[in-house]
């Protein structure tokens, strides 16, 4: 077991202090880059010091684990700047973020300076694992907070895909905040449990694969969505002039929503904007001279719909022209999605089957038929 374990440790810690190494030195990454950079790096230090005392190079014992858990008060502050930095919740850093610093001191003076004058004690050990306990937990929660906010300012202006990339974040975050509070639970009973069969290990193999997982989930979306948050970020910024709780939803000034008609309508028919595929409400707003959170209702009020449907249909629209014309029957219903704006296959069968209750294949097929007829 002690074999598996280690090849566990090794297969997380090395590759993420890799992961880590790209971000430190990322040009175009910022501050928030460096955050992440670091986060992982620390993060990446557990796993590789408790993989040195398995073979031997440390001595094995709970002082070890002491001992790495510094990394835990060091690497969560950072990843919680991370966080907050993409989400635009901590728009610029300071020194007052300089208290994050408090839980690596408070765990230097509590543990790591006092294990050099104690023996092995049971609980030290879970002293300090309580300790990085909260200190994990507190930093998770506010980076749900965060992601959660950062969902419901933007969750009009996102783009089906973009949406799940996001949820698909918060929820790995959430099911780590599980996974410690699973860990925790445990240390009261490690000396117990040590002593039944596999139950140890088993444990030991799941937190530490949970642990490892999670390095690739995080660094994974990190390097392949580097652009999600930033135009999701422009959505938000060009909507902080709309406080619904100041004004009516729907108020746009009295003679303005004959302007925004005309220029919406001359700019959809003439430049077709919906068919690039990186198109925001900003943009659109912008082509038209018309402040965003104005463009926002009026299609709100005129349509019925939010902007990114509203997008969409019109991307459908182009869709269903195009399968009904014989001229492209020899084009993929998918080169055709894209020609339109969509952005991925399954946004687009998902949007497609959702908005005429039928697939695009099926549509297509229908469509031959009423032309032979």
């Amino acid at each position: 077991m002690n074999e598996l374990l280690s090849v566990i440790e090794l297969t997380g810690a090395i590759p993420g202090i890799f992961f880590s190494l790209i971000f430190l030195n990322r040009k175009n990454g910022g501050l928030s880059s460096k955050f992440l950079g670091l986060g992982l790096f620390f993060y990446s230090i557990i796993l590789l010091s408790i993989y040195l005392g398995r073979i031997d190079v440390f001595a094995y014992s709970p002082k070890l684990h002491v001992f790495s858990n510094v990394s835990i008060s060091i690497s969560w502050p950072f990843f919680y700047l991370y966080v907050g930095c993409i989400t635009n919740e901590i728009p610029s850093v300071g020194k007052k973020h300089l208290i994050h610093t408090l839980p690596f001191f408070l765990y230097l003076l509590l543990f790591i300076i006092p294990m050099f004058f104690r023996a092995d004690s049971t609980l030290f050990f879970a002293a300090s694992g309580v300790f990085s306990f909260l200190i994990s937990a507190a930093y998770t929660s506010r980076i749900i907070v965060f992601l959660q906010r950062f969902i419901r300012k933007s969750n009009n202006y996102f783009t089906e895909d973009d949406a799940v990339k996001v949820l698909w974040l918060k929820t790995s975050v959430m099911l780590w905040l599980i996974v410690i509070v699973i860990q925790t639970l445990f240390i009261p009973f490690k000396g117990f449990a040590d002593n039944l069969p596999y139950v140890g290990d088993i444990h030991a193999v799941i937190i530490n694969l949970t642990s490892v997982v999670w390095i690739y989930i995080f660094a994974y979306f990190a390097i392949t969505h580097p652009d999600l948050f930033e135009s999701s970020k422009k959505v938000v910024d060009a909507l902080s002039d709309d406080d619904p709780e100041e004004k009516d939803k729907y108020q746009i000034p009295e003679g303005y929503e004959d302007f925004i008609e005309k220029r919406l309508k001359d700019t959809i028919e003439n430049e077709r904007p919906y068919l690039n595929d990186q198109l925001t409400l900003p943009d659109l707003a912008d082509s038209i001279n018309v402040p965003p959170y104005l463009l926002s209702r009026y299609i709100n009020k005129m349509f019925k719909k939010n902007f990114v449907t509203y997008i969409n249909d019109l991307r459908i629209d182009t869709v269903k022209e195009k399968l009904m014309d014989t001229r492209t029957k020899d084009i993929s219903i998918l080169e055709i999605a894209f020609q339109s704006g969509f952005r991925t296959k399954s946004a687009f069968n998902n949007y497609f089957r959702k908005s005429q209750g039928m697939t695009p294949s099926e549509f297509r097929k229908k469509a031959k038929s009423s032309s032979r007829s």
